[in-house]
């Protein structure tokens, strides 16, 4: 299924609840990325988060 990192945010939400265990979105978010089941508009290319545009030395900030 696609280029997520999934992997990493599972990391990161174990080290979450290492931190602050019971913290129930922590929680959720690991039950959500152990099913392996996305949302549609997760899956669509159309409708899926493409991250933040690549900067690059010298371009002008707006």
């Amino acid at each position: 299924m696609g280029q997520g990192r999934g992997s990493r945010a599972q990391l990161y939400l174990a080290r979450c609840l290492e931190a602050y265990p019971g913290y129930r979105l922590a929680e959720l978010l690991d039950e959500l990325l152990a099913t392996g089941i996305f949302p549609l508009w997760a899956r669509t290319a159309e409708t899926a988060w493409r991250g933040a545009p690549e900067r690059h030395p010298g371009d002008a900030r707006t």
